[in-house]
């Protein structure tokens, strides 16, 4: 039996001469860094690799203007016993051995410990415990029904230290020394998303942030603060109307020009390749950090500064 499953929209569709290169990996439609849609074209790889291991196909139709077609098909096995029937009866035939394996694959996580569901024997006995056996369908769920999990977290399959996490509570540090200036950043990011996660991440150094969608905003608002420069500028690479390799390309040409000081420049994106971390750092940038950033990383990147930034205004190293 063969699945099929099809996903149409009504987008700007995809030209005929790409649509053999959108499954390949870091590929995408459009691989400039202005492009309006993010991504590191690694989507459409993926599925096909997962599509090829379960033994099928994936395709995509286009036409511009109107829209793209993707479908799949996938073989499977359909048991032949009747899924609303839980009664176990001698004439119910078990699960083809395809199914057994995905249901592996899919319930063996080690960090949630439902492995033992997997094995019909220690199966039948985990999840009656007191309750009424799940019928097969709910074995096949995917992911697995809240009965399920209900069940198999009552009869011990998951260890009470994973049960009994607390939320961290991240505390507050105070960078600047009391009555200094403010430390000021600016976050150039077109993703509302990332803004909000880089934001929150920075909320807990106590220092100000204005946000940039894109590279030509950031530059207006660099030299609209002549006076009170900013400290600090986290720098997304691929946005839309101006990327942030121009930007930072043409904040350094306005710093030049105007006798400036130049202002740290970090570049943020998901493309880490050795080509890309350099096209960075020829731009003018003074440093890196990879997508989705991480609270450590972004301390390695904001502490510095905040000290180099107390030297300038105490005219004294610190220790």
């Amino acid at each position: 039996m063969i699945l099929t499953i099809s996903v149409e929209d009504t987008g700007i569709g995809i030209p005929q001469e790409k649509l053999s290169q959108i499954f390949e990996l870091f590929e995408q439609v459009d691989n400039s860094l202005t492009r309006k849609s993010g991504g590191t074209g690694l989507g459409l790889s993926i599925c096909r690799q997962i599509v090829t291991l379960m033994g099928g196909q994936i395709w995509c139709e286009s036409q511009i203007g109107v829209g793209s077609k993707f479908t799949v098909e996938i073989p499977v096995f359909v048991s032949k016993k009747n899924v609303n029937d839980s009664s176990g009866s001698e004439n119910s035939q078990s699960p083809s051995p395809p199914f057994d394996s995905l249901l592996r694959r899919r319930m063996s996580a080690p960090h949630i410990g439902l492995s033992t569901l997997v094995s019909r024997s220690s199966s039948s006995s985990l999840l009656s415990s007191g309750r009424q056996s799940p019928t097969r369908s709910d074995l096949f769920t995917s992911p697995p029904s809240p009965k399920l999990l209900t069940t198999s977290l009552s009869a011990g399959a998951v260890p009470n230290s994973l049960l009994s996490v607390s939320p961290k509570v991240v505390e507050t540090e105070h960078l600047l020394p009391e009555g200094a200036p403010s430390f000021h950043v600016l976050i150039v990011e077109d993703n509302i998303l990332n803004q909000k996660v880089i934001a929150n991440m920075i909320k807990r150094f106590e220092i100000s942030m204005e946000f940039a969608v894109n590279g030509k905003i950031a530059l207006e608002r660099v030299k609209n603060r002549e006076k009170i420069p900013f400290n600090l500028i986290l720098m997304d690479v691929c946005m839309p109307e101006m990327d942030g390799i121009t930007a930072t390309q043409e904040i350094r040409s306005f710093e030049k020009e105007n006798e400036l000081p130049q202002v740290p420049i970090i570049g943020l994106s998901a493309l880490v390749m050795a080509q890309d971390k350099d096209s960075c750092q020829k731009a003018g940038m003074n440093g890196f950090l990879e997508k989705p950033v991480k609270l450590r990383a972004l301390e390695n990147i904001i502490k510095p500064n905040v000290k180099k930034y107390i030297e300038t205004f105490t005219n004294k190293p610190s220790a």
